[in-house]
């Protein structure tokens, strides 16, 4: 996606002794990140998606350290900046002063190809909480020379060759960004109404949230709403009024160590992400409907981490469907095409597939009769 650059910076200096000899830092008065919308001051607020690689161009509008025969009015575009980086006249570092502790990974410079062109980007990504909350990050990026800097004014190119050009930045200067604040989340549902399906692509999409107002005004006459995930179950429950937001994502993936305890079972699984974070409760009880893979021999069981708890569900023989009543909180189902002995389950919770830890993605959805 094409991106725009902040708006220009101001060119007032502020200059001081770094910890290499005669090196100088300069700041500018914005932050030098740009994206879609053409952020413009020292705070990104717009909301980005948790759990997946946001980028952000950087650059550097005008600036000056103020030697002598400098070049005057120097600027680093994204493109420049990439230039710089992958020729090793300058490094990136990313300070994290806020939120560190909502990232997946160090925040990082890296060159990218954007629209067909290397450029210069701030790479961030932010923990799945499966919550509801948004999360957010402070942060601020500085430019550090290896080598001399110089500007060619007949190519418009910096290098570090010095004859016939002038200096832009020497060996240890570094241009420190202002602090900027990027915050992330998750997306609300595709539609509201009484019949909800939330499909696997949406989940993958990270449309997820449903809000507890919308929930309740778009519900039916007996402000019950029905929820259809992915063809491996439905839920329905009455929305009061005070109904809190809920973070739907789940995931159909198999779990590894219930298939390896009882290699000769068929199982169907359901796993809801939110259910550490508390973002998957209901105000009132409603009713799961799961299909009946084997039958009146169908069981249902509930997972705790490697624990198995049969629940007590109601074989219906026209629809092929088990249903289990008084649930409030939707969390992790297993659905064998037999009673299993639960004491068999691996003591050994390390290759466990589970989902409660949060880091399964979400897979192709199975076919069922929702």
């Amino acid at each position: 996606m094409k991106k725009t650059l902040a708006s220009v910076l101001a060119a007032a200096m502020a200059m001081s002794v770094s910890a290499v000899a005669f090196a100088k830092d300069y700041q500018p008065g914005e932050n030098g990140i740009g994206d879609s919308t053409g952020v413009s001051d020292s705070m990104i607020s717009r909301s980005q998606l948790i759990g997946t690689e946001i980028y952000y161009e950087v650059s550097v509008p005008e600036f000056a350290f103020g030697y002598e025969d400098e070049n005057s009015g120097s600027k680093f575009t994204s493109e420049q900046l990439a230039d710089l980086r992958e020729n090793g006249l300058v490094t990136f570092n990313v300070y994290v002063s806020d939120g560190k502790s909502n990232l997946e990974t160090q925040p990082t410079v890296k060159v990218r190809n954007v629209d067909d062109t290397q450029k210069a980007v701030l790479s961030v990504r932010f923990k799945d909480t499966w919550s509801t909350k948004d999360v957010s990050a402070q942060m601020r990026i500085s430019i550090t020379a290896r080598k001399d800097v110089y500007y060619n004014d007949t190519t418009s190119q910096y290098t570090d060759v010095k004859e016939g050009n002038k200096i832009v930045m020497k060996k240890g200067d570094t241009l420190s960004m202002n602090a900027f604040r990027i915050t992330a989340g998750y997306k609300d549902i595709a539609s509201y109404g009484n019949d909800i399906t939330i499909s696997i692509p949406e989940v993958a999409e990270k449309q997820v949230i449903a809000r507890g107002e919308e929930l309740f005004s778009n519900s039916d006459d007996s402000d019950t709403v029905r929820f259809n995930f992915g063809g491996a179950l439905s839920y329905e429950v009455k929305i009061g009024s005070t109904q809190s937001d809920v973070n739907l994502a789940y995931s159909l993936d198999e779990v590894q160590s219930v298939t390896n305890t009882y290699p000769d079972v068929d199982f169907q699984f359901i796993t809801f992400r939110a259910q550490n974070s508390g973002a998957n409760r209901f105000n009132n009880n409603g009713t799961l409907t799961f299909n009946a893979i084997n039958g009146a021999d169908t069981e249902v069981y509930e997972m705790d981490g490697n624990k198995l708890t049969r629940l007590n569900g109601k074989y219906d023989s026209i629809d092929e469907t088990i249903t289990v009543t008084g649930v409030k909180y939707l969390t992790s189902y297993v659905v064998a095409s037999e009673e299993l002995a639960v004491d068999d389950m691996e003591e050994d919770s390390s290759n466990s597939n589970n989902g409660n830890n949060g880091t399964n993605q979400p897979s192709n959805p199975g076919t069922g009769a929702f």
